[in-house]
């Protein structure tokens, strides 16, 4: 089982990756073949999603290059 922490409002909390979570970073890693983001940061992409998480602080590039939405017009407010 993967954890990820999850820096919300108080208090935090560590939130796990289920098997929805894996099928939508596997189909991440499948729209986005050319951009070789790693299973973590797809991980990452589909529970920050779920949650409606949309601010990261990361200096992973990735973070930065993912879209989402309808028409991939969305982006996570990278914090470096």
């Amino acid at each position: 089982m993967t954890w990820l922490v999850v820096s919300r409002p108080p208090p935090r909390r560590i939130e796990s990756v289920g098997g929805a979570d894996l099928e939508r970073a596997w189909n991440i890693g499948v729209d986005f073949g050319d951009q070789g983001f790693s299973i973590a940061d797809r991980k990452s992409f589909a529970v920050m999603q779920r949650l409606g998480v949309l601010r990261a602080a990361s200096f992973d590039d990735d973070f930065a290059i993912f879209r989402f939405g309808p028409r991939r017009e969305r982006a996570f407010d990278v914090v470096r």
